[in-house]
């Protein structure tokens, strides 16, 4: 069974990072409205080496959830 989550108002996404390192088969989405904490997860996941997290938009997640 693969663990998702929907990391919402991520910020720097400490969260969503905190779930990848701790839970193996996790797949985490982060969602936030300011591009600017958009930006810090991509350097955060990079730092991290961790390709299993994905990135979306506040607009893409309503999109995603209905």
């Amino acid at each position: 069974i693969r663990t998702k989550v929907l990391d919402i108002f991520s910020g720097s996404g400490c969260v969503g990072l905190a779930v990848l390192r701790h839970i193996k088969n996790a797949k985490v989405v982060f969602a936030d409205s300011d591009e600017n904490a958009l930006k810090q997860i991509r350097i955060n996941l990079k730092f991290i080496k961790d390709q299993r997290g994905e990135l979306g938009s506040e607009v893409e997640m309503r999109l995603k959830l209905g």
